[in-house]
């Protein structure tokens, strides 16, 4: 999970000027898979995105912590948790689903957990924090929420809808644990040293309810 490091490096650089075509290389079947992606098909009659962002962005796709594809077009599904790569207007191609594979996308960094890993997590995180004992990921899925027909004239029908979550979890030798929502919760979750963390909390007035702030308690946490 150690990826630290370049994603500090490359998350710098990756964005440059000139363009670049999308599918130049031989060794493109290293990390594409075969399926496309028609974009004309995408569901019209429901409300919102399936995507984390619409557009296409610029990003880095790494295998085994190497750069093996730069200034490369992608976009998160989070509906069906895959990555799409653009290819043309009409279709994009999708990312290979392997640990061994990561991107870096508008700063942020995505890693694959496989089944075999866990039975009951897998698809897609977003790495927050990457530490020596434990590290913080975050979960984004999108579900259809069904519609409604109107039961009169006056009101209108309620058309399926695309519905966001998401889930914070730490990472302890590939275990992880879903971060409840209050405080004494999430300080529960941690393995030990629960009273060093109570006063880090209160000595530096942190509302680990904050992204920001959790990460600074990880951080400390990694440290003890």
């Amino acid at each position: 999970m150690k990826r630290t490091l370049l994603f500090y490096i490359f998350t710098s650089i990756f964005i440059t000027s000139f363009s670049q075509k999308p599918f130049d290389d031989p060794n493109d079947n290293e990390y594409l898979m075969t399926k496309t992606v028609n974009l004309k098909n995408a569901q019209q009659s429901v409300s919102g995105s399936p995507y984390f962002a619409e557009d296409f962005q610029r990003g880095i796709i790494f295998k085994k912590n190497i750069a093996i594809k730069k200034n490369v077009n992608l976009r998160y599904n989070a509906s069906k948790d895959l990555f799409e790569i653009e290819f043309n207007q009409n279709q994009s191609k999708v990312l290979k689903q392997t640990e061994d594979i990561y991107v870096i996308i508008n700063n942020k960094q995505f890693v694959y957990v496989p089944y075999s890993q866990n039975p009951d997590v897998n698809g897609y995180f977003e790495v927050l924090s990457d530490g020596k004992t434990i590290s913080l990921y975050k979960k984004y899925n999108k579900k259809i929420r069904e519609g409604k027909k109107s039961i009169n004239s006056i009101t209108s029908d309620i058309p399926p809808t695309y519905i966001s979550k998401e889930t914070l979890l730490l990472v302890n030798n590939d275990e992880f644990t879903e971060l409840p929502k209050s405080k004494k919760g999430k300080i529960k979750s941690f393995a030990n040293h629960h009273k060093e963390l109570k006063n880090y909390i209160k000595d530096n007035s942190l509302n680990i309810k904050k992204e920001s702030h959790l990460i600074k308690l990880i951080t400390y946490y990694n440290t003890l």
